[in-house]
């Protein structure tokens, strides 16, 4: 049967590979063909990856290199699966799948059931080939599988994550035939009019029905119009269903799960809560022993427990209470990994929840392992082309991957979340969300014009289903893109369009988003020169963060800090002196963390009244900087620091030229890259001036030369910086008469100054 069973894969082979053989290449040749292919892979060169594995699967021999032609063969699997060619795979998983078994049953003396590679590979394929089997029902099948694979895992000794052990997916599938054998033992021999259980078979056939439907038309009552009244009517009907159906069935499971979300959304939410700290206690006692043993009840009561676990989970994320979902997802995880249940929806859930929560700390790195875990585990659970929770793993994983700047990463997981999204769910939200996503890593990396064309795609469906909320979301990065492309005819008509979405709000939550979208207003009317407009939109934020937080917020201070700026450029210095005060009395009073808002709002003070000629009140606050930012980490607050040290040595160096002396060598101490180019490029060119003043040429054509290497060396080049570093460097050559290099540097500017963008 099993020389039957792998023939026939080889023939199927046949038909879709052909059959030519060339001369056989030695086993390294082999292995690094296997490499190769991976990295054709990585870099979705399909079409090469195919090549290779196949020239690898047609010239390894069964018995000379059978750990290459399992290999080969497992990695064609992947790579159908990979493009979504599930027919094609089907075929490379049964042979594969035939193969390791094959191995499985090698004798102790066989050279081959010592290959630590080899096994892992005939676990892999087995796996795979067993989940098929279980997928249609064939359960004895699929048993076979993975017991041979259990029995690998046991060989080969190393530890296996709960999601990808055979173990669980025996214990799973047990549950599942366990199930279906009650169910057909249940209704057995009961179809014969005559039989005395027929009619009361009858009876409570009918009345299960009838509840069910009453309960399914009360449900898409709910879905239609919610309300606390259908919720309560949704609770009354679960003592019934519970009686008829009793405590285990799938039946009351659903029903149970339903009512229980419908009253905690609506109106019910302790009641809700009661029932499902009710249904946990009924299954809080699990025997890890008879686990162990595989009892079917234990594995059953550990199944719901961890059910109620993530739904439980689930629902206190939906309500902001954080820690408390982060404590019971956790809860679920330590549960699988007891009983062996990391197979499974729930499993997953709990992973989802577990990750949410170190992102929404700004743990990328840990939510990167938790969400690469749940992916492994949903494709365990179904693998196929439209299961939505994959997709979205993969894109949440992709966003963490772009939270900690790794952009190719991100993209790749983006890339294929759209890709399934565009092909599964076209119209959706979540299409939008992941355009946005990708939308977000493209103006990182300085293609607008990408970004914008993913910002367009996302408004077109969000401007048909989204919510408010959604819809600001997409029209404020509208117009920060179209800011950046200077379109800001375009940037303030989306910026007019975000503020009309928060009329749509809650009253509550109006408060903080009129802020944020006022100020963005406010941002780009100020590029156009509308300053009157900018302003008058900058007082409206400054209102509205007022009343939603309070004046002691970091926010509330940074806009104040804004107005500054633009009554300051009115040469309404009173007013500005008033707003920086009144922004430096907030930062000192917040209770939130980092120092970086408190350095810059001192900077910013000391440099107004650097540039209004206070030098007495600069040079306090200059020193106040540099005292306010000692031992300082942020990269912002160092970056402050080290342009205090400077602008307070250019003012001391006509009066203390010692003291003066001593900031310049502090700041060429502190001249490291922060990774900001726009703070680097000017830091670097102020210190220039700095060395100047203080006729230190050597290091200022030091300094000038980083800052245009800087401005140069950026994607897309800093222009407007690069303009301003080559008049300082035309300023040093004149001055230190050295008229050559100043008429080059003039060259340049004239032709940098005709190009778009020049000024």
């Amino acid at each position: 049967m099993l020389i039957r069973r792998a023939l026939s894969g080889l023939i199927t082979l046949s038909l879709i590979t052909g059959c030519g053989v060339a001369d056989a290449p030695s086993q390294k040749e082999l292995e690094d063909l296997l490499s190769q292919a991976q990295v054709d892979v990585a870099a979705k060169q399909y079409a090469e990856a195919e090549k290779k594995l196949l020239k690898v699967f047609h010239n390894s021999d069964k018995n000379a290199n059978p750990y290459t032609r399992l290999a080969s063969a497992n990695q064609l699997a992947d790579l159908e699966l990979q493009q979504h060619n599930s027919a094609k795979a089907k075929l490379y998983v049964r042979e594969a799948g035939a193969m390791g078994e094959a191995v499985s049953r090698l004798g102790s003396e066989n050279p081959g059931s010592h290959d630590v590679r080899l096994l892992k590979e005939a676990k892999t394929a087995m796996m795979r080939w067993a989940d098929s089997y279980a997928d249609v029902g064939s359960f004895d099948s699929a048993k076979t599988l993975y017991t041979e694979a259990k029995a690998i895992e046991q060989q080969v000794g190393e530890p296996v994550e709960p999601e990808n052990s055979a173990d669980s997916r025996l214990r799973k599938l047990a549950s599942i035939a366990a199930g279906e054998k009650q169910a057909i033992e249940h209704e057995e021999g009961l179809f014969a009019k005559s039989d005395p259980r027929y009619v009361a078979r009858e009876e409570r056939t009918a009345d299960r029905k009838k509840m069910m439907n009453e309960l399914k038309l009360l449900n898409l009552e709910m879905a239609r119009k919610p309300s606390k009244e259908i919720a309560d009517k949704t609770l009354a009907y679960l003592p019934k269903i519970r009686g008829i159906y009793g405590i285990r069935e799938v039946e009351y499971r659903a029903a149970l799960n339903t009512a229980i979300f419908n009253s905690f959304m609506h109106g019910q939410r302790d009641k809700a809560l009661v029932l499902l700290k009710e249904d946990m206690a009924a299954f809080e006692d699990i025997d890890l022993a008879k686990i162990e043993d595989a009892d079917p009840t234990m594995l059953e009561n550990a199944n719901f427990l961890l059910t109620d676990l993530a739904q439980y989970a689930g629902l206190m994320a939906l309500i902001d209470m954080h820690k408390e979902a982060d404590e019971l997802a956790n809860r679920g995880l330590k549960l699988a990994k007891q009983t062996h249940l990391g197979d499974s929806p729930e499993y997953a859930k709990c992973l989802q929840i577990a990750a949410e929560n170190k992102e929404r700390m700004k743990q990328q790195e840990l939510a990167i392992d938790l969400r690469k875990r749940e992916i492994a585990m949903l494709k365990n659970v179904r693998l196929t082309d439209n299961y939505v929770p994959y997709f979205e793993a993969q894109l949440e994983l992709g966003r963490d991957f772009a939270a900690t700047g790794k952009t190719e990463e991100a993209l790749q997981y983006i890339n294929y979340s759209i890709e399934r999204f565009s092909t599964n769910k076209p119209n959706s939200t979540i299409l939008a969300y992941a355009l946005l996503s990708k939308a977000e890593i493209l103006s990182t990396l300085g293609d607008d014009a990408g970004a914008l064309k993913c910002l367009q795609n996302a408004q077109t469906i969000l401007e048909k289903n989204g919510s408010p909320e959604q819809k600001r979301d997409c029209y404020r990065a509208l117009s920060r893109t179209h800011r950046a492309m200077h379109s800001l005819q375009e940037a303030q008509k989306m910026g007019l369009k975000a503020l009309e979405c928060c009329r749509l709000f809650p009253p509550e939550k109006q408060l903080t988003e009129y802020a944020d979208c006022y100020r963005d207003l406010a941002v780009t009317e100020e590029q156009m020169g509308k300053q009157k407009q900018a302003i008058a939109h900058l007082r409206s934020a400054i209102d509205y963060q007022r009343k939603a937080r309070g004046e002691n917020d970091l926010s509330f201070a940074g806009m104040l800090n804004h107005l500054a700026i633009l009554e300051t450029q009115k040469g309404n210095f009173t007013e500005a002196e008033k707003l920086r005060l009144r922004a430096l009395a907030s930062c000192r009073k917040t209770k939130e963390p980092g120092r970086s808002p408190l350095v810059s709002t001192l900077l910013q003070l000391a440099s107004f009244y650097h540039k209004t000629n206070r030098q007495e009140k600069a040079v306090q606050y200059y020193r106040e900087t540099i005292a306010a930012g000692e031992g300082i980490k942020e990269v912002d607050g160092v970056h402050y620091v080290r342009m205090a040290r400077v602008q307070l040595g250019n003012i001391l160096a006509q009066k203390d030229r010692q003291e003066s002396i001593k900031m310049k060598n502090e700041a060429l101490d502190s001249a490291v890259s922060n990774g900001n180019p726009i703070q680097d490029c000017d830091f670097h060119a102020s210190l220039g001036d700095l060395c100047l003043n203080l006729q230190d040429f050597e290091n200022g054509d030091k300094q000038y030369d980083e800052a245009e290497k800087i401005a140069l060396g950026n994607k897309p080049p800093l222009k407007d910086l690069e303009i301003q570093v080559l008049n300082r460097k035309r300023k040093v050559y004149t001055v230190t008469k050295r008229d050559k290099l100043a008429e080059t540097v003039a060259d340049r500017l004239k032709r940098l100054q005709k190009l778009p963008g020049g000024h």
